[in-house]
């Protein structure tokens, strides 16, 4: 089994990516804003900082790129937020399902569902449906319903809601 050893190196391998992949350049002042950004939108919890952040990286994609699918999508996120530093995992599998994107940072996690071309509600329904959350009820969670404009090839809409610590997780 072959592993990233840290979130340095995940890092420096994800920039590398983005870069030959999407032509994301993180020595260019605007990506470097954009990964800062991200790291303080997860210090601070600010969800709007969070996803604004994401559509400003997901705006620098090229528009030749065939952008179709939600994997793709996901990708994209993801090399934004492991390039940012910031501790992500994509497709982690839970008890009622699979979670799109996983941000954890102490004793906050992150948990987002990604649509295209449907709404963020959608989403945001579906973590709540298949309680994602439940393995991490000891933690802050932020349910976070992320929709994508498959013509305007961007986040078009989210919605969040607030799992609390030791309260009682029912909707």
């Amino acid at each position: 089994k072959i592993g990233i050893p840290n979130i340095d190196a995940g890092s420096g391998i994800t920039r590398m990516l983005m870069e030959i992949n999407y032509g994301i350049d993180y020595n260019q002042e605007q990506t470097k804003t954009i990964s800062r950004q991200i790291r303080k939108a997860i210090m601070k919890e600010d969800v709007e900082l969070l996803m604004k952040s994401l559509q400003e990286g997901i705006g620098q994609i090229s528009y030749r790129l065939q952008i179709e699918k939600e994997r793709t999508y996901e990708a994209i996120m993801m090399g934004l937020l492991i390039g940012a530093q910031v501790k992500a995992q994509a497709e982690r599998e839970v008890s009622g399902g699979i979670i799109d994107i996983l941000i954890e940072n102490n004793r906050v996690v992150y948990i987002i569902e990604l649509k295209v071309d449907k709404s963020a509600k959608e989403a945001l329904e579906q973590i709540k449906e298949r309680r994602y959350y439940e393995g991490f009820v000891s933690k802050k969670c932020y349910l976070i319903g992320v929709n994508i404009d498959s013509e305007k090839r961007n986040i078009s809409e989210w919605k969040y809601e607030v799992v609390e610590l030791d309260k009682n997780c029912t909707f």
